[in-house]
C-alpha cells in the first residue's frame, strides 16, 4: 500500500492511480432513485471492509448522506460511531481529514437531541486531535470542535467539555475553554429557566464548580473565558443558579464567582504615582548635596 503524504496525496509509482480528491461540500451529488434505508446500507457496507480507500468512500457516502437525508444520519448516528472514531485515528491521515471533515459538517446546522450521545462520545477524540502533533489534523479537529459547541447546546455536551477543561496541554486547554463559551452562548433559553427546577441540577454544579476553580488565577485563559461566560448568562440568572446549587457551607464559591459582576477599582497603584511624580527628573534631583 502506498504512503500518504501530509497534504493527503499519496506517494507511489502511479499517482495518478492514487490520488485523493477530496470533494467540497457544495460539489456533494444527490442521490437518485435510491431509498432512503439503502443508502445507510451502502455506506456501512464500505465502512466494513479493511480496505482504507473503500472506508473512504464511505466517509463521502456519509457526508452525502449528511447533506440530503440527514435525519437518517442522527437516526443511526451510534451505528456509526465506531466507524468514525476508527477513521479520525487511522494512521492514513487522509481518511482521518475526511472524517473530521465529516464531523465538521454534521454540525453545520442545530441537532436535536438525539446527536447527544454521539458528541459526548466524539468530544474527547476531537480535543485530542486538537492537540495532535500534525497540523494537517489539528487544524481540521479544531473547526469540528467549534462546530459542534455550537451546534449541540445541551448540558450533556457542556459536561463532556468541562471534563476537558484542565487539559494538560495548555493550547489545547485554551480552545477547550472557548468552545465552553461557544456552546453556553447558544444554549436554549430554557435551560437557565429561574422558575421551577432546574433541567439538570448536577450539570449546572459541574458547570459552577469548574468555574469557580478557573478563577482562582485571574489571567488565565480559562479565567476571562469563565468570567465572558458569566457575563453572558447575567448577574441575577448567575446569582440563582448560584443560590440553588451552592448551600451555606459553600458560599464562599458564590462570593467568587459574584465578584466577576463587582466593578473594578479605579485609581492608580502606588507604583504608577511614584513613577508620575518623578516623571522628568534627573538622578541629581534625588540627592541632598550637605556641606
Amino acid at each position: 500500500m502506498d504512503e500518504c503524504n501530509q497534504d493527503g496525496n499519496f506517494v507511489g509509482d502511479d499517482q495518478s492511480k492514487n490520488a485523493v480528491i477530496y470533494i467540497d461540500y457544495v460539489d456533494l451529488l444527490p442521490f437518485e432513485g435510491q431509498e432512503r434505508e439503502d443508502l445507510f446500507c451502502e455506506a456501512h457496507r464500505y465502512s466494513s471492509s479493511d480496505d482504507w480507500k473503500e472506508q473512504f468512500f464511505s466517509t463521502d457516502l456519509l457526508r452525502r448522506i449528511n447533506k440530503y437525508e440527514p435525519s437518517l444520519i442522527e437516526e443511526h448516528s451510534m451505528d456509526i460511531f465506531p466507524f468514525v472514531e476508527n477513521c479520525i485515528n487511522s494512521p492514513r491521515t487522509s481518511l482521518g481529514k475526511n472524517t473530521l471533515v465529516l464531523c465538521q459538517e454534521l454540525y453545520m446546522s442545530n441537532r436535536t437531541e438525539r446527536m447527544i450521545e454521539f458528541t459526548c462520545n466524539l468530544i474527547p477524540i476531537l480535543v485530542a486531535k486538537v492537540g495532535f502533533e500534525s497540523k494537517f489534523l489539528s487544524a481540521e479537529s479544531l473547526i469540528a470542535l467549534q462546530f459542534c459547541a455550537a451546534s449541540m447546546a445541551y448540558p450533556q455536551c457542556i459536561d463532556a467539555l468541562l471534563a476537558h477543561a484542565d487539559y494538560r496541554n495548555c493550547l489545547v486547554k485554551t480552545q477547550v475553554w472557548k468552545a465552553i463559551t461557544i456552546c453556553i452562548q447558544n444554549l436554549q433559553p430554557e435551560m437557565f429557566n429561574l422558575e421551577g427546577d432546574l433541567p439538570d441540577s448536577h450539570s449546572f454544579g459541574l458547570f459552577l464548580e469548574t468555574i469557580c476553580k478557573a478563577l482562582v488565577v485571574s489571567k488565565s485563559t480559562e479565567a476571562k473565558e469563565s468570567t465572558k461566560i458569566l457575563k453572558y448568562i447575567g448577574k441575577e440568572t448567575v446569582k440563582s443558579l448560584c443560590d440553588r446549587i451552592f448551600d451555606e457551607q459553600n458560599q464562599h464559591k458564590t462570593e467568587r464567582i459574584m465578584n466577576v459582576f463587582q466593578p473594578k477599582k479605579k485609581g492608580r497603584t502606588l507604583k504608577r504615582r511614584a513613577k508620575n511624580h518623578t516623571k522628568g527628573k534627573s538622578k541629581a534631583d534625588f540627592f541632598i548635596c550637605v556641606e
